[in-house]
């Protein structure tokens, strides 16, 4: 049975608009009438850019030659909804010709990524904002991927151990291996003066060189801390620097609920 083309792309949850080269609407879908609020009666005959398009002129311009010359186009452009709301969409041009090879029509396909790309933004902006406050803090931070621990920790378990402070007290070479398992992503400026003498290439590799003899159970403290599921941990212990030299040092960790297997210090 010969299926109605229309009813298919109602179908569809991408809009699709088409437009002969005069630029005036010739097909527009349900998809199309939710996304840009207007009915297909009254896009129908419509001209496409009074409609929504939102660009600049050179733009569309631009998209149109490459969809000339190719016979397709891919990118976000803005539209413009009934209510006057700007979108951004995803679109998909397809020029469509005649029997005798003339361009004839351009179909388009649209998706709504204006949620995704402000949802971008915001993580952008947020990321900016925490490697300012990294670099800018007095205090040593580091940030340390912990997912080779998490191997030790799991091995452990499955021995049948469910004491790991105990265990771990009297395995210190267990202890050590964690720390050669854990991984510096990223030091801020003071972690480079204080730890590194100046060279922070130097600071990214495991953390075992920067533990004092001694200061094992810190350590391990701080890993269960954050495998319970503890946002922090805190307390006074011994670290080292780069050239042997050791401090005390109030040693703080903290475990971002989204950024599993990762931690700052």
């Amino acid at each position: 049975m010969a299926q109605d083309p229309d009813a298919i792309l109602n179908l569809i949850h991408e809009s699709v608009v088409m437009c002969d080269m005069d630029g005036r609407v010739t097909y527009w879908n349900d998809a199309a009438s939710e996304l840009y609020g207007w009915s297909g009666d009254h896009a129908s005959g419509s001209y496409y850019r009074d409609l929504i398009c939102d660009d600049d002129r050179e733009v569309t311009a631009a998209a149109k030659a490459t969809l000339l010359a190719t016979g397709r186009w891919q990118g976000e452009l803005r539209r413009r909804c009934s209510s006057g709301e700007q979108l951004v969409v995803d679109v998909r041009w397809a020029l469509r010709r005649g029997e005798d090879g003339a361009p004839v029509a351009m179909v388009e396909t649209g998706r709504d990524v204006t949620a995704r790309n402000a949802d971008a933004e915001r993580l952008r902006y947020s990321e900016h904002r925490y490697r300012n406050l990294f670099q800018a803090m007095a205090a040593s931070f580091w940030e340390i991927d912990f997912s080779g621990v998490d191997d030790v920790l799991r091995r452990v378990y499955r021995s049948g151990i469910t004491d790991f402070a105990a265990y771990f007290a009297d395995h210190p070479e267990a202890v050590r291996e964690m720390m050669r398992l854990a991984r510096v992503i990223d030091v801020n400026d003071q972690t480079v003066a204080l730890f590194g003498g100046g060279n922070k290439e130097a600071l990214l590799r495991d953390l075992e060189p920067f533990w004092a003899e001694g200061s094992e159970h810190v350590f391990v403290d701080g890993i269960l801390a954050g495998a319970a599921g503890k946002p922090n941990y805190s307390t006074e212990t011994r670290l080292r620097a780069l050239d042997g030299r050791e401090f005390d040092a109030l040693f703080t960790a903290s475990f971002p609920p989204d950024t599993m297997g990762r931690a700052v210090w």
